[in-house]
């Protein structure tokens, strides 16, 4: 008997976009806690893409303190969006999925 392990199958997933603009630590963590503040149950345990299509050019954010404020406020991070060649390798380290612009 052939007895299957698993099954793959595609499927359409609700998830939230934060689209980052700056990474200071400090502001990110104070602006994601009004944020949150609004409306708790909306980002309990929500999984989020991280899109770095808007990332100011000139701004190298510290990916591991950015996904651990995330964390910190009950937030899934499972990928960055749109990540520009020149954070590429960075973004790779943090072992999320990286996914195209579009």
């Amino acid at each position: 008997m052939n007895e299957l392990s698993f099954q793959v199958k595609g499927s359409a997933v609700s998830v939230i976009v934060l689209e980052l603009y700056r990474a200071t630590p400090e502001l990110f963590a104070r602006q994601l806690d009004e944020k949150t503040s609004r409306a708790p149950q909306l980002f309990l345990n929500s999984s989020i893409v991280i899109d770095l299509e808007n990332l100011a050019a000139d701004v190298v954010p510290d990916f591991a303190r950015l996904l651990e404020i995330c964390r910190a406020f009950n937030m899934q991070p499972m990928a960055f969006r749109a990540v520009p060649e020149a954070l590429l390798a960075q973004v790779r380290e943090t072992g999320l999925a990286v996914l195209p612009a579009s």
